[in-house]
């Protein structure tokens, strides 16, 4: 690839690969589509459709934890699929579907008109308006319903940061005193349901510190970095991200019902 890629590519759900207009640059050797346009972020490798990333070794990266925004992709700067090998973009029909979808006409049976399948994957507030194709066309509108996105768009803690925690040549045995855990909503504040295409991930990484005691003797280390990806796993992640300033150690946490809880979290 080429162009600079910033510390923060990967952590949450965007488009990374056309920030600032940039994918033809930044992968001159794929064609160019809309893949560019689709959002993704770096997840656990037991995610569901996690696939090794080829631009860091060692890291994880989905496309349906984020699922993409059916309204950017329809102004993106390129229209057909366009391909990348490293990136494994994956096409889910449910980003392209029209806005309503079902049976939207029914004939009556005993002067009732019964829908039994309309439905839409594009996340929004909607009015139905139903017209009756007899008489005087008469209709009939519905009150205002809310379709639930696929992708979040907000994040809350339910569960503050603890301390009680210390750097130890990761050998400590205890995370934090308390361990975050943060509610993941639509637009709407509903949670994110999980399903069997979507895996919610959030991640976390260290963006500043400081030290309480400095001393000669005692000198801090030149930076901090978190790891605990789940309990007993001192790994960090990206393998070299303790020496590589350039690159953060970051963990995630799965969630379900739209909760992600981490567990072993350490500085």
């Amino acid at each position: 690839p080429g162009g600079a890629f910033s510390s923060e590519y990967g952590n949450t759900c965007r488009a990374w690969d056309n920030v600032g207009g940039s994918c033809e640059g930044r992968w001159p050797e794929c064609t160019a589509g809309l893949w560019c346009c689709m959002a993704w972020c770096y997840v656990s490798a037991t995610c569901p459709d996690a696939v090794p990333d080829a631009l860091v070794p060692g890291l994880f990266l989905s496309y349906k934890a984020c699922a993409s925004d059916p309204l950017e992709l329809d102004v993106c700067a390129w229209q057909e699929e366009g391909v990348c090998a490293a990136r494994n973009a994956v096409f889910d029909a449910a980003a392209f579907a029209p806005v309503l979808e079902g049976l939207a006409q029914v004939t009556t049976l005993g002067g009732v008109a019964t829908f039994t399948d309309l439905q839409s994957r594009v996340p929004g507030e909607y009015t139905l308006v139903f017209t009756a194709a007899v008489g005087a066309g008469l209709t009939w509108e519905s009150r205002t319903v809310a379709v639930v996105p696929r992708f979040t768009r907000q994040m809350r803690v339910i569960n503050d940061i603890g301390n009680a925690t210390f750097f130890a040549a990761q050998t400590v045995t205890n995370g934090l005193a308390s361990q975050p855990v943060i509610s993941l909503l639509d637009r709407f504040g509903s949670p994110m349901l999980q399903d069997d295409v979507i895996c919610g991930a959030v991640t976390a990484n260290v963006v500043s510190w400081r030290e309480r005691s400095q001393t000669l003797a005692n000198p801090p280390p030149p930076r901090r970095y978190v790891f605990g990806q789940q309990v007993g796993d001192n790994k960090l992640y990206p393998s070299s991200c303790n020496v590589d300033f350039n690159a953060k150690c970051r963990i995630t946490a799965q969630s379900a019902d739209g909760v992600a809880p981490f567990t072993w979290m350490h500085f």
